[in-house]
């Protein structure tokens, strides 16, 4: 099943005001509240990880350096890169996605010695598990943001059917992650929320 991901920044009226704060601070390097990690730690491309530069295998794709946990990782990443890794981009930070079925997922934790962490209980009857953190455009590096209380994923089926379950954030490997169900063939619309801290206005 060949899977095109659509992706839009929605800005509820409810937090439009910090939300919009936090894209002006990205674009133009302000008062973000956030901190890149070290330059010698990436993120792996088809599973979120971060880890050190050194002990991992890399790639060229599309002028961009791609790192991997494994080489295993980066062959399977080859054979469709779109379908394991979606980024959009906000001013001067992406957004990562990294799209695997259940199976992939629990192949590639189990091959690292991680099974055992994993927490299957809450997955339900998801079919795919998707990840999502920050990075900056420019080097790459890992964004830690305290700022952003919440990353949601909001997913339309092509029978219209919508799905938003609560994205938790996964302190181990410091991003936000959930599981969905995309049994059914054919165009999947995802939706973006990067929600802030609510503020108050009084009148």
């Amino acid at each position: 099943m060949k899977t095109r991901n659509t992706t839009t920044i929605l800005l509820s009226t409810i937090f439009i005001i910090s939300v919009f704060a936090l894209v002006v601070y990205a674009q133009h390097g302000m008062e973000m509240k956030s901190e890149k990690r070290a330059s010698d730690k990436a993120r792996c491309a088809i599973e979120g990880m971060e880890m050190k530069k050194s002990a991992m295998v890399e790639m060229e794709h599309h002028g961009r350096t791609l790192y991997f946990c494994s080489k295993e990782q980066m062959e399977m990443f080859k054979t469709n890169p779109t379908k394991y890794l979606r980024v959009i981009s906000i001013g001067d930070v992406d957004v990562n996605l990294n799209i695997l079925t259940m199976k992939e997922y629990k192949d590639i934790m189990n091959a690292m010695g991680m099974g055992g962490m994993m927490k299957m209980e809450d997955m339900g009857k998801a079919t795919h598990y998707i990840s999502a953190y920050l990075t900056d455009k420019k080097t790459g590096a890992s964004i830690a943001t305290p700022s952003v209380d919440k990353i949601q994923l909001v997913i339309t089926s092509p029978d219209g059917k919508v799905q938003k379950p609560q994205m938790k954030f996964v302190d181990m490997m410091k991003y936000h992650a959930a599981g969905f169900n995309l049994a059914k063939s054919g165009v999947y619309k995802i939706k973006v929320i990067l929600q802030a801290a609510d503020i108050e206005y009084k009148v």
